[in-house]
């Protein structure tokens, strides 16, 4: 499979201190799609559950970058938990429509080095909003467990298949707090 097979459209705003984003994964494959999103799907009218502290966020010159993947391990880091989000299901010829919400400042989040109270922050402005959703392909060997919460989000049983990323960004001005102590790895 060819990673066009996926196409990711995302839309993005802010108002009252919020960034609010909607996207719509498309696969256009001739297999399901696992998609780290863990964004719930909601209808075009439902309120815009937060992910604030469920996100990744990395900063990068004038972009800041809103990640639900599975950061692969940096070597040489001796991990002692790793966190393997849920997955969402999209089928072949179908989409999967999603939007949450962010409070702003947006605030550089990594599993590698979370806050702390010495952790050093710079306030600036990022003047484009780009998401990125980490995925793969579903095999006939793959389980999925659903989440009583959240029965569209799953846990995949077994070995999970090569991540890929599907990006798509926005002109957005958006006020973040940068990490600047040299312990803090991006992911």
């Amino acid at each position: 499979m060819k990673e066009m097979d996926v196409e990711l459209k995302m839309g993005c705003r802010v108002h009252n201190r919020m960034l609010l984003v909607e996207y719509s994964l498309q696969n256009r494959g001739n297999r399901a799609l696992l998609a780290y999103d863990g964004a719930a799907g909601v209808p075009p009218d439902a309120d815009y559950p937060s992910l604030d502290g469920q996100i990744y966020i990395s900063v990068v010159d004038d972009t800041v970058d809103l990640k639900r993947i599975n950061p692969p391990p940096l070597p040489g880091l001796n991990m002692n938990r790793v966190f393997i989000p849920p997955v969402s299901q999209v089928l072949p010829g179908t989409s999967r429509k999603a939007r949450f919400c962010l409070r702003l400042p947006l605030v550089e989040r990594s599993q590698y080095t979370p806050d702390f109270s010495g952790a050093q922050y710079q306030e600036r402005v990022a003047r484009t909003v780009q998401l990125w959703i980490g995925y793969f392909w579903r095999t006939e060997s793959m389980q999925l467990q659903p989440f009583s919460a959240n029965p569209d989000a799953f846990r995949v049983l077994g070995a999970h298949g090569q991540q890929r990323f599907a990006s798509a960004g926005r002109s957005q001005e958006v006020d973040v707090k940068v990490r600047v102590d040299e312990v803090f790895q991006r992911v």
